[in-house]
């Protein structure tokens, strides 16, 4: 018996991680997908962004910047606060000095050095992936928050008094067309992701600048 349970194979690590993932990924795209819950929650959420950023219809693009820097902003904040990452650079070492091995032993085909290395990318894989499930499962309760805002802008654009917006090469365009890649998306929607993307990188530059510089002071405060 004692045998037995010894050589019993572990349990995945992060399993419950992935499948909370998954459940609230498939909960996403089920409110996205579903009109009542959607305009349900978007209505909900526009109780409060109406009055605060909506203007009346009357600068649609000035409300999708705000919304945008927002929705960038919690997700970004989200990321850095329940990301390890001094982890993560160690994680990223260990992996470059046992690719340099890796690439020695092949060099001098040493066939149980590669065997070792190769159990050992494997478990640093493992330990990579469940450190990621565990600190990407808090960054989803945000996700609801950020899906509560699209879900606004959704209807948001959907009632405007004019859905036309001025831009270089068009006096007027109309926020409901589709836009480019197979006419998929809505131009409004194009123009969220333009703000919301290049918007979170320059969040996330600054607060792991803050945050890094803040974490040497404190090292150099120790040792002084």
């Amino acid at each position: 018996m004692d045998e037995e349970k010894d050589t019993a194979p572990a349990p995945p690590q992060g399993e419950g991680s992935q499948m909370f993932m998954l459940f609230m990924f498939m909960m996403t795209f089920f409110i996205i997908l579903t009109p009542s819950l959607r305009f349900a929650l978007g209505g909900a959420v526009g109780n409060v962004l109406d009055p605060a950023i909506g203007f009346e219809g009357q600068f649609p693009l000035i409300t999708l910047l705000i919304a945008a820097c927002m929705t960038g902003l919690i997700n970004i904040v989200a990321r850095h606060h329940f990301t390890d990452w001094i982890k993560m650079a160690k994680f990223q070492k260990i992996n470059k000095k046992l690719g340099d091995e890796m690439k020695e032993a092949r060099l001098s085909n040493d066939l149980p050095k590669i065997k070792m290395l190769q159990d050992a990318r494997l478990e640093l894989s493992r330990e990579q992936m469940g450190s990621s499930m565990d600190q990407m499962k808090p960054m989803f309760y945000t996700m609801i928050v950020i899906i509560g805002i699209f879900t606004w802008l959704w209807l948001f654009i959907g009632n405007l008094p004019s859905p036309f917006f001025s831009v270089p090469w068009s006096a007027a365009v109309n926020f409901n067309e589709m836009g480019p890649v197979a006419h998929k998306a809505p131009l409004w929607l194009w123009c969220y992701i333009l703000l919301s993307v290049p918007l979170g990188q320059v969040f996330q530059i600054i607060i792991k600048h803050n945050s890094f510089t803040k974490m040497l002071d404190e090292v150099q405060e120790t040792e002084g």
